[in-house]
């Protein structure tokens, strides 16, 4: 996912592929589907067919040159990113016992 971000920051990235990156990134980071995942099999399935025909989508219109730099970039990123996302599990953490400690507080006080 990475690489595709930096593939539609390069300056020789043509519109129609920025566009399917735009859109396929959107589509794997929204917090809904198109067919919700309460909707047994479909709501699943849907993920795993379109995110992945999604990325090809955008990966062929993608210059081949742009995608290779792009990976070789991202790697640099990769130790970055996973100290970015243990932090932000940490953050969230901490944020989910604050509010529990908040209304395990407001719970008592509210039964005395």
């Amino acid at each position: 996912m990475v690489a595709y971000v930096l593939a539609f920051l390069d300056s020789r990235m043509p519109v129609p592929g920025k566009i399917a990156v735009i859109v396929s990134v959107v589509y794997i980071l929204m917090p809904f589907d198109l067919v919700p995942d309460v909707v047994p099999f479909a709501g699943i399935l849907d993920d795993m067919v379109l995110s992945p025909l999604l990325l090809w989508y955008a990966g062929s219109h993608v210059p081949a040159s742009v995608m290779v730099d792009a990976r070789a970039r991202s790697d640099t990123y990769n130790g970055w990113i996973n100290a970015v996302l243990a932090l932000l599990v940490v953050w969230c953490l901490l944020w989910c016992g604050l509010a529990i400690y908040v209304l395990y507080a407001a719970v008592r006080a509210l039964i005395g």
